[in-house]
């Protein structure tokens, strides 16, 4: 028996047809719909991608990192330029370097954001005036250094030495076991004098400017006195002045 395909179509059951048409109608929904939201996959991905790319150009780096237009390594690996270095995302020290050296202004913070020292370096060693605080902002330290190494220095202060029960004339001492002299220098607290003897041995009285002296006879003293400028730190020493005695 031959059918032809509009017999066909005149016995189909008309909500069967409504049924058919309505399928077609709704896989082509949803499979546009499929398409957009993929579409729509691929733009978030996309935007996903580059807000990535932005962070990383914008992150606080740490010590081996370097990023944009600061914290830059040249080809032959050396450090230049400013550099930013944090730790925990806090910036903790900022200056400049010049073929891998430190050279130029620093400064230095505590993670409380406090200023921790600042100063000078001149191609990888300190140089110049330093300052240094506390983590409460207090002032621990101020003074040069030079090539790398705090500067001892003479300051710009006077010292008096005062021989007891001698008669000193042109720096010439007459020999005893024992000495006693008064050392001062002029504004500085007693207890921040020091004094040193290239012979014998030179000790303080109760933490006053009295000092006892011992030394041999016929010998060369050089006496070198001069200030602490924070007893903290003892072995940051200013010198005001060095003298010599003949002990005879």
């Amino acid at each position: 028996m031959h059918v032809t395909l509009e017999n066909m179509n005149s016995e189909i059951n008309p909500a069967l047809q409504y049924s058919f048409s309505e399928y077609v109608a709704t896989s082509s929904f949803h499979l546009n719909r499929k398409r957009t939201y993929s579409f729509r996959l691929i733009l978030y991905a996309l935007f996903i991608l580059g807000m990535i790319s932005t962070g990383c150009k914008s992150r606080q780096p740490d010590e081996s990192e370097f990023i944009g237009e600061i914290n830059k390594i040249d080809g032959s690996g050396k450090k230049q330029g400013l550099w930013e270095v944090y730790k925990d995302s806090i910036l903790i020290s900022k200056g400049s370097y010049v073929d891998g050296e430190p050279d130029g202004p620093w400064t230095y913070l505590y993670e409380n954001g406090q200023l921790k020292e600042e100063g000078n370096f001149d191609q990888g060693m300190k140089n110049g005036m330093w300052v240094e605080w506390y983590s409460d902002g207090g002032l621990m330290w101020k003074g040069e250094w030079k090539d790398g190494k705090r500067h001892v220095g003479y300051a710009d202060a006077k010292a008096e030495v005062t021989f007891i029960g001698q008669d000193l004339q042109d720096n010439v001492l007459t020999h005893e076991n024992t000495y006693r002299l008064r050392i001062r220098i002029t504004n500085i607290p007693v207890n921040n004098l020091f004094v040193d003897v290239n012979s014998g041995s030179i000790t303080r009285e109760a933490e006053s400017d009295h000092f006892i002296l011992n030394t041999p006879s016929d010998t060369i003293l050089t006496m070198t006195i001069g200030y602490m400028p924070d007893l903290k730190f003892k072995d940051f020493r200013n010198l005001v002045r060095e003298i010599d005695f003949r002990i005879r």
